[in-house]
């Protein structure tokens, strides 16, 4: 059998299309960067490919903070004891934010380092992110918080700077704070993908797609285009805009939009 390659399927197979002058790819252009899914610390590792756990080890007397139901495994001498941050704070996170008003707190009591395995609450990537580099706050998208290693972590509500940001953001009249100090961890799904945003840079996106933004940055939504646009587009009534200076995380699967995948699934095969 011959093996010769006509040269226009050849240019084809060989060359790859050039996306831009100066050689950088699409996504380096736009200043976005994809997020590492296989990070790692000193006491602490993430594990797995599409649907990932933290493993973290407690030295004596160590504690970590977990949403509840996170537990996925932990060994001999690990406690847990419920911690609502405040009976206030835990109201408000619960019938504001759509959180849950309680976390879990797990200590080590035994004098050798422990073992305790955290996964998420749907199946999705864990993404570490540092409050120390965000000025020790941030705003997160309901239910994106899983875990941290610093137990002081405070949760608060702040409304919703415009009544546009309440009503079409998709985030709600309350926005969820994150509060402390170190690393704290969420649950991410899909591809994960972070910007630092300058000062009036503005990016729209799809509503479910927003995970975490900086406290610095101003949320807001604007028309989803046209009436055929909004009726037909898929996108409903509103994009949210995320406006600078500050960093903002996005996700290409969220829990939303998993949890409707399953369900049109379940109803194809159940006719």
């Amino acid at each position: 059998m011959s093996n010769y390659i006509p040269s226009a399927v050849a240019n084809i197979v060989a060359v790859p299309v050039q996306m831009s002058m100066d050689g950088q790819s699409p996504l380096e252009s736009c200043g976005w960067e994809a997020v590492d899914i296989h990070s790692h610390g000193e006491n602490w590792s993430v594990v797995g490919e599409s649907t990932q756990v933290l493993m973290a080890k407690l030295l004596s007397e160590q504690e970590v903070l977990t949403e509840p139901g996170g537990m996925m495994i932990h060994s001999s001498g690990i406690k847990p004891s419920m911690n609502m941050g405040g009976l206030w704070l835990g109201i408000r996170r619960a019938f504001c934010a759509g959180e849950s008003c309680c976390r879990v707190q797990w200590k080590n009591h035994e004098s050798q380092p422990k073992i305790m395995t955290i996964h998420p609450s749907f199946p999705s990537k864990v993404v570490p992110v540092n409050l120390d580099e965000f000025q020790g706050s941030m705003y997160m998208k309901r239910a994106a918080w899983m875990a941290s290693l610093n137990t002081q972590l405070e949760f608060d509500i702040k409304m919703a700077p415009s009544c546009t940001a309440a009503w079409c953001a998709g985030q709600g009249c309350c926005l969820t704070l994150v509060k402390g100090r170190g690393l704290t961890f969420l649950n991410v799904g899909g591809t994960v993908l972070k910007k630092t945003l300058r000062d009036g840079e503005k990016v729209f996106i799809d509503t479910s797609a927003l995970v975490a933004w900086a406290t610095t940055a101003t949320i807001s939504a604007e028309r989803a285009g046209n009436c055929c646009t909004i009726c037909c587009g898929g996108m409903g009534l509103a994009n949210t805009t995320i406006t600078g200076p500050g960093v903002v995380y996005i996700q290409s699967m969220s829990r939303e939009k998993a949890a409707q995948g399953y369900m049109m699934a379940a109803r194809a095969n159940s006719k």
